[in-house]
């Protein structure tokens, strides 16, 4: 009677520690998926951030001094750029990286004086 008591207690907690392994490995899934994806967020941002820095850099170089404006804007993709027009500077954002990075080109209303990148934070 005993021993039947005792194999029955003892299946009986089997089971509850099986069941408590499931719902740790649950949670332990859980914890380790949303890990995962702030370690995704977190890489994927450092890369759109390296992008725009480097897009910008492109932009700043490709802006030669004495070259005509128009020349320049028109073999800059409309799609990859914000361009801010201004009198005396154009501000080039690239659409990656969140507005940080940007090239700032000088000019005096039709040839392109300087340029400069700049890091806005």
């Amino acid at each position: 009677m005993a021993w039947k008591k005792f194999q029955r207690e003892r299946s009986d907690f089997l089971i509850n520690t099986d069941k408590m392994k499931r719902k740790s490995s649950v949670v332990r899934k859980s914890v380790y998926a949303v890990l995962l994806l702030l370690a995704f967020f977190a890489i994927y941002t450092i890369y759109d951030m390296r992008q725009a820095k480097n897009m910008a850099a492109d932009v700043c170089n490709s802006a030669v001094k004495g070259i005509p404006l128009e020349d320049f804007l028109s073999k800059l993709p409309k799609n990859d750029y914000k361009i801010i027009k201004g009198t005396e500077y154009i501000m080039i954002v690239p659409k990656r990286g969140m507005g940080r990075n940007s090239c700032t080109v000088s000019h005096n209303g039709q040839k392109i004086t300087g340029s400069k990148t700049r890091f806005n934070d």
